[in-house]
């Protein structure tokens, strides 16, 4: 996963707490669009204070992000592939 491991320890728990609590949720394709083998990239946003993790499935982007305050706060983008996603 690119930028994971630039990620600071607190950064980290909070995207392995939220993306747990997020596939929770889930049903078995879901689980499936956002497995761990379909990110592409984790960067913080210093701007809106959250991670934001980068998927792909089928050839779109799908952006999603974990507010530092909510656990399992997300929001989606699907994005084309060819458009720079951050």
């Amino acid at each position: 996963m690119k930028g994971y491991d630039k990620l600071p320890n607190k950064q980290k728990e909070l995207f392995q707490e939220a993306y747990k609590v997020h596939l929770s949720s889930m049903d078995e394709e879901g689980k499936k669009i956002l497995a761990k083998e379909n990110i592409v990239e984790i960067k913080w946003d210093e701007q809106e204070d959250r991670l934001e993790v980068l998927f792909i499935w089928n050839d779109k982007y799908i952006k999603v992000g974990y507010d530092n305050g909510y656990w399992g706060y997300y929001y989606y983008i699907l994005i084309e592939k060819g458009f720079e996603p951050f």
